[in-house]
């Protein structure tokens, strides 16, 4: 695809033809009827008589067949596995024109034993995505046999490129600063990595890299001729040493050997070079890598170790002797021992099992690439695999297990093994990708996200939901144990103070979050009694519905909280429907209620669906705070591994859309402990407004939001106006598409022009909120740095840039790269606080960039740009 967002072309012009050959002839294959999705394993099977991943050769001119050919899913039926079965069961296809592209069936049944295989596809007009799953059923009246290995996702390609290729994902929600934050494996060849999540939630954990420093020193005898009589080597794949400095010149000085492998050089996060330190003799103090054109100011030098090395080499060592800054007799030689030098670890890169609690991915091979994600509620598994240099293997499906040993396979995490009885019928999780190409790997990014605002995005009243703008009172009661008469107080003083949309304010949404409904007889006064879904009569004796009804007076839409999954030892549910409960040995206090049961599914939507509806509730916000894998292994049935997790996210799925259907334009909210249930199924029913439990934290807002916006259009955050002078940056901290704000009614000197000022700021800004997103600068949490994103239009026509100076941050100025301009465009660029516009070309914006300066920690700054 282009550079540039203005330069895409609609689909069906001969630009956009262009673009889909150039990917299916990088992947070596000719245009055929399933052109979204390049050779899948059982193709690869089909096309070489080998197994389910074999891939063609790129020179085979092999022309890529449809769905009903080559299923990119796998399994093993009776011990037999699919790609040896389907080409001999019976095939029938229908297919329809949907909204945004075109639906296909492709079923194949077992004339023996009536087991039929369903592949419900959809292949997007506008887009280069394509979706499915796979439904599972008995048509006999007999069980069938084993059905063992299910993968949903099972594809093989073989791209034109050997070079290096990297997966990029993030890590998930863990009530932790540095949740979302984005990170980079390495595939080198003949290398896999096995990726999942945690608990049975699908987007539970944050990835932690292991401890540990692989460097050796040597100093004496040890290191004969080098600088200084010493050196650091490491013979560990992904061990880095790095080096901040200021400058416009860096060498990186060691040796070369018989015995030396590859290390990658990367400059400011990005990587500049891959150097072979092999050489037939021993070579000492050389300049192994020099950059001399670097702009002036501080950066950043890492050398990092590869698992490959020359053919001709018999080892893989990587040696720092030192570093040298600047050129010439003023350079400045920069010892290994010196403490500025750091030596660590990037475990992601040799670690084979990475929990990151992340079910997206984008494979990238240098231009060109695929996203990946998987949608199911439960537990997953993801393997990648690069075969020989040339050939990606994707697998992906449901497991019953969140960990396995390093250097496990897929098959290891517990796969789908159960038989199906007469009648019966499983489904698996949703697979989507979307082949890309461009300048790099954030143009597959933003089609991305374009792809799921126009086919994901859940809607309300006909239209997708929109940036929204809640607040509320709970949080500022001890164990949120407040009344319907504090909850209409709150009400009644942002509306005389203008803060609702009927009194002209922006905060267009009340959420009563937990707290509300009624505890067992002697329980302590908490929130936390999730199991009796009713209203505390003492606090609330009406209900609900008058603070509900007051907010629709004020203008504002509604969110109430609910927890039905998780229940708790005396509430209602477990006194009067033990049986509905699984429970866990050892654990006689939280009990999960069984959605895969259909009489809780049918209670839950009429006793939640009565209230949603006489309430006037318009946002089902549901949480989750427990982890139902253990539950769901310890209640299956033998020989049925897997049954009851499948029925229980059908049930839950199933419950949600019963909601919908009682009232046309709910809009339902997944909580679970935070942003723990954000695979694109769920993403596809719901939207997420709280996406991390680590909250009121600018710090936390600004990882979270860089992080996730590369992956979901909608999340949201928190932050309070307190009257500290830190409020603008701690407020534009979470100017994130649903913008959490709020302030205590009772405090003296109320903030409240802080309040409005900063929400009609952001509403401002909302509109740009489901463009393209372009992170600036790396994410994390750390306090010493500066953090920046792009918002901006598909068509490069305007956004902003929020940037920000962290309070421990050294430096009053850093210059900022825009992204995704016109080059020959001239744009007006203002700064929001001062008022001070320039017009500057889009090549010097994206280029040489601009320097934002401010003189104190913590600041927030926002750049609006604007096509002349």
């Amino acid at each position: 695809m282009p550079q540039h967002p203005i330069e895409s072309a609609p689909e069906d012009s001969p630009k956009s033809a262009v673009n889909r050959r150039k990917f299916l002839e990088f992947a070596g294959l000719a245009a055929g009827t399933a052109a979204l999705l390049p050779l899948t394993g059982q193709q690869a099977a089909a096309a070489t008589g080998g197994k389910p991943g074999t891939p063609v050769a790129a020179s085979a001119g092999w022309s890529l067949p449809d769905f009903a050919t080559t299923p990119p899913f796998s399994f093993t039926y009776g011990g037999v596995p699919s790609h040896e079965l389907l080409p001999r069961w019976r095939r029938s296809r229908s297919s329809r024109n949907v909204a945004g592209g075109r639906q296909s069936t492709v079923t194949w049944t077992d004339p023996v034993t009536g087991l039929k295989v369903a592949l419900e596809s959809v292949q997007y007009s506008r887009t280069n995505a394509v979706s499915w799953l796979v439904n599972f059923t008995n048509t006999s009246t007999i069980g069938t046999r084993l059905i063992e290995n299910v993968l949903a996702l099972d594809v093989s390609l073989k791209p034109r490129s050997l070079g290096e290729w990297t997966v990029h994902t993030s890590s998930g929600s863990d009530a932790k600063a540095q949740d979302f934050s984005p990170f980079d494996v390495r595939l080198p060849a003949d290398s896999f990595r096995l990726f999942s999540t945690a608990n049975g939630r699908p987007s539970d954990g944050v990835y932690r890299a292991a401890a540990g420093n692989p460097w050796a020193y040597l100093t004496g005898s040890g290191a004969p001729g080098y600088i200084n009589s010493d050196q650091h080597s490491t013979t560990a794949a992904g061990a880095t040493a790095s080096l901040t400095f200021e400058g416009t010149a860096i060498t990186w000085i060691g040796v070369r050997n018989v015995d030396c492998g590859k290390a990658d050089v990367l400059i400011d996060g990005e990587q500049v070079a891959v150097v072979d330190q092999y050489a037939t003799s021993w070579l000492k103090q050389v300049e192994l890598f020099t950059k001399t054109d670097l702009a002036a100011g501080t950066h950043t030098i890492v050398v990092r170790s590869r698992s490959d090395k020359n053919p001709a080499g018999i080892g893989v060592n990587v040696n720092v002797d030192a570093f040298k800054i600047g050129t010439g007799d003023d350079a400045e030689v920069v010892n290994d021992n010196d403490p500025r030098i750091t030596y660590g670890m990037d475990s992601s890169q040799v670690s084979t099992f990475i929990r990151n609690g992340w079910p997206y991915f984008n494979f990238d091979w240098g231009g060109q690439g695929m996203i990946a994600a998987i949608g199911w509620p439960g537990q997953w598994a993801l393997q990648s695999e690069r075969i020989g240099t040339g050939t990606l293997r994707v697998k992906a499906g449901m497991t019953q297990l969140d960990s396995v040993a390093d250097g496990s396979r897929i098959e290891a995490a517990e796969l789908t093994a159960l038989w199906l009885e007469p009648r019966e019928q499983i489904r698996t999780p949703r697979i989507v990708v979307l082949p890309w190409q461009g300048q790099d790997w954030h143009a597959g990014q933003n089609d991305w996200r374009q792809w799921f605002v126009a086919h994901q995005l859940p809607h309300t009243d006909g239209a997708v939901v929109q940036p929204l703008a809640p607040t509320q009172s709970n949080d500022y009661f001890p164990e949120q144990w407040d009344t319907s008469a504090d909850q209409i107080t709150w009400l009644n003083a942002y509306g005389e103070n203008h803060a609702t949309p009927a009194t002209g304010g922006s905060l267009d949404h009340w959420w009563i979050d937990a707290g509300w409904a009624a505890v067992p007889e002697g329980a302590s006064h908490s929130w936390n009694w999730p199991g009796s879904w009713f209203p505390d009569p003492d606090r609330y004796p009406d209900g609900l519905k008058p603070a509900l009804d007051r907010a629709h007076e004020l203008g504002m839409r509604t969110i109430v909280w609910f927890e039905p999954e998780r229940v708790r030892q005396g509430t209602w549910l477990h006194v009067n429907h033990p049986e509905w409960l699984l429970s866990m040995p050892g654990n006689s206090d939280i009990f999960l209620l069984d959605f895969g049961k259909p009489a809780v599914r049918q209670w839950a939507t009429k006793t939640i669906g009565d209230m949603i509806v006489h309430d006037g509730i318009d946002v089902y916000r549901e949480d989750f705070n427990v982890g139902p894998l253990p539950y769901w292994r310890e209640n299956d049935a033998y020989g049925r591994r897997g049954m009851l997790q499948i029925r229980y996210v059908e049930g839950h799925l199933a419950f949600w859309q019963g909601l919908q259907q009682r009232k046309k334009g709910l809009v339902i909210d997944t909580c679970a402990s935070g942003g723990r249930r954000m695979d694109v199924e769920t993403l596809g029913l719901a939207v997420n407004l709280l996406r991390s439990d680590y909250v009121l934290n600018a710090i936390g807002n600004q990882t979270h939001i860089h992080g996730a916006s590369s992956w979901v259009p909608l999340h949201g955050g928190a932050v309070r106006v307190t009257g500290s002078p830190d409020d603008v940056y701690n407020v534009r901290s979470n100017y994130g598409p649903s913008l959490h704000n709020a302030l205590d009614v009772n405090q003296q000197n109320t903030p409240w022009d802080t309040l409005k000022e900063t929400t009609a700021e952001w509403k401002k800004l909302s509109t740009h909120l489901y463009g393209d997103y372009f992170p600036l600068t790396d994410g994390g949490p750390a306090s010493d740095v500066w953090i920046a994103w792009q918002f901006g239009e598909r068509d490069a026509s305007a956004g902003f840039v929020q940037v920000f100076r962290r309070p421990d941050s050294p430096d009053s100025s850093t210059t900022i790269k825009f992204r995704g301009l016109q080059q020959n465009r001239q744009y007006k660029v203002t700064d929001r606080d001062s008022g001070a516009s320039q017009e500057i070309p889009g090549s010097d914006l994206m280029n040489a960039g601009l320097q934002v300066s401010v003189d104190a920690a913590p600041a927030a700054r926002i750049l609006e740009y604007q096509r002349v």
